[in-house]
């Protein structure tokens, strides 16, 4: 079966609490639409209870030096998008409002 085209509509008929994100669009503004999952890893960031630096280490372990820089800029886009995202979200008291790559050093070590 074909994807349902009103899939948000019958979610929110459920109940559910559904914010839609233009994640594919920031990561192709950012230069690569492939980053479009860390976009959204961003945006799920501000709703989960882990720590920022739990999100940079990931990161930083994961994702290829090369690489690495762009991702971070996708994970901030994901959280900026979902800041934005039309009614509250509830907060992630563990999350920093400035992205969790601000005050680090660019090497990537925690300042």
């Amino acid at each position: 079966e074909a994807y349902p085209r009103d899939a948000v509509d019958r979610l929110r008929a459920r109940g559910y609490r559904v914010v839609v994100l233009a994640a594919s669009h920031a990561a192709r503004d950012l230069g690569d639409g492939r980053m479009a999952n860390l976009v959204m890893v961003g945006a799920l960031a501000t709703l989960l209870p882990l720590s920022n630096l739990s999100w940079i280490e990931t990161i930083e372990q994961r994702i290829p030096e090369k690489y690495r820089r762009a991702n971070q800029q996708a994970f901030q886009a994901g959280m900026a998008l979902m800041a934005q995202a039309a009614g509250p979200v509830p907060a992630n008291p563990h999350a920093n409002r400035h992205g969790p790559w601000a005050g680090r050093a660019e090497s990537g070590s925690v300042s």
